[in-house]
């Protein structure tokens, strides 16, 4: 989980997440109008090295979760409708979100496969 350590507080800084906008007892935060939350598929270290490695920081990540550019997706995780936000069209650097939980499952980067 991502409560009280470390990576956690890793994250926050390095994508410059405002305090206010995250609520960590329930894993979520606010990113416009609405909230999203880190699948617990991953460990929070395995989450903040996957988005540190394929060069995530705050305006891009804000940017593909607030964007209009999409292209559906799986959550083969649980089994449901997903869709894929992209940071711009044709981008690699994308965030599969689930459609009814809006948990974040998978992100991309540059040259990562689909």
């Amino acid at each position: 989980m991502w409560v009280h350590n470390n990576c956690f507080d890793n994250l926050v800084r390095d994508l410059n997440l405002s305090a206010n906008s995250i609520n960590k007892n329930f894993n979520r935060f606010k990113v416009g109008n609405e909230y999203f939350k880190f699948g617990n598929h991953h460990t929070e270290g395995q989450w903040y090295s996957k988005l540190k490695d394929r060069g995530w920081g705050k305006a891009n990540f804000e940017k593909a979760l607030s964007s209009n550019i999409t292209v559906p997706g799986w959550n083969k995780v649980s089994n449901s409708p997903a869709t894929w936000h992209l940071l711009e069209k044709g981008s690699d650097m994308r965030i599969l979100i689930d459609n009814k939980t809006k948990t974040i499952i998978q992100v991309g980067g540059k040259g990562f496969g689909y």
